[in-house]
C-alpha cells in the first residue's frame, strides 16, 4: 500500500492538472455533442445543456463501478426528467449515434496502431465445441422446432404489431440529426472529435505525470 501511495506522490502536480482538465473537457464536449442530437430529436422541446451534462457525468462516472454499463441506463433516465415529454427509446437511440461514431473513430485507432506493430498478436482461440451427434443425427427435430419457432412469431408480430411500430417510431426520432447531415457534420462530428483529441491527451498526459519528476517536465515547458 506504501509503494502504492508513493507512486501516485511521485506524480507530477503540473501534468496530473492538464490531464484532469483534459479529461473534463472531454466530458464537456460529449455532452454538447448529445444534447445536439437530442436537439434534433425534439426540436419543439427545451434541452439544457447543463442537465444534459449532469446526466451524462453522472452515468459515466457509474459506469466506472457498476457492472454491465448500468450507468448507460442512468444517463437515459436522468435525460429523460430533463426533457418535457420524452421517451427512453427515443434518448436511448440518440447514445447509438454517438456509439456509433465512437465505433468508427476507435475502429481505425486500432487499424492505425496495428499497421505501425503497436498492437501485439492475439493468442490463440480454443477449438470450438463439436456439434452432439444427436442433432445431427436428427435433423427433423431442427425443422420441427423451425416451423414451431416460426408460427410462434407469426402469432407473436400480430399482437404487437401496433405496439413494435410505435416503438419504431421512437427508436427512429433519436437518430433525427441523421436525416439532416449537414447538420450532423457541423454539431456533432466536429465536437465528438474535439472529445477524442481531449481523451487521448488525457492519457497520454496521465502516464507522463505518473513518470513524475523531470520525465515529463519538458511536455509544458
Amino acid at each position: 500500500m506504501d509503494g502504492f501511495v508513493d507512486f501516485f506522490a511521485a506524480a507530477d502536480p503540473r501534468l496530473a492538472l492538464l490531464a484532469l482538465t483534459l479529461h473534463l473537457a472531454n466530458i464537456a464536449f460529449r455532452s454538447l455533442a448529445w444534447t445536439n442530437v437530442l436537439r434534433a430529436a425534439y426540436p419543439d422541446r427545451r434541452v439544457p445543456l447543463l442537465g444534459i451534462a449532469g446526466a451524462y457525468a453522472a452515468g459515466m462516472a457509474l459506469n466506472s463501478f457498476v457492472p454491465a454499463r448500468g450507468g448507460d441506463v442512468a444517463k437515459i433516465a436522468l435525460a429523460r426528467t430533463r426533457i418535457r415529454g420524452s421517451s427512453v427509446p427515443a434518448i436511448g437511440s440518440s447514445m447509438g449515434v454517438l456509439a456509433a461514431f465512437d465505433a468508427v473513430v476507435g475502429a481505425t485507432v486500432i487499424l492505425l496502431l496495428a499497421a505501425f506493430g503497436r498492437i501485439p498478436s492475439p493468442p490463440g482461440l480454443p477449438g470450438l465445441p463439436a456439434v452432439p451427434g444427436s442433432v445431427v443425427g436428427h435433423p427433423w427435430l431442427v425443422g420441427v422446432a423451425a416451423v414451431l419457432l416460426a408460427g410462434a412469431g407469426l402469432a407473436a408480430g400480430r399482437r404487437w404489431a401496433p405496439r413494435a411500430c410505435s416503438l419504431w417510431q421512437s427508436f427512429r426520432q433519436g437518430f433525427a440529426i441523421l436525416g439532416s447531415p449537414r447538420r450532423y457534420a457541423t454539431e456533432v462530428v466536429p465536437v465528438q472529435l474535439a472529445a477524442w483529441t481531449c481523451r487521448i491527451g488525457a492519457a497520454y498526459f496521465l502516464l507522463a505525470a505518473l513518470k513524475g519528476g523531470d520525465d515529463g517536465a519538458y511536455l509544458i515547458g
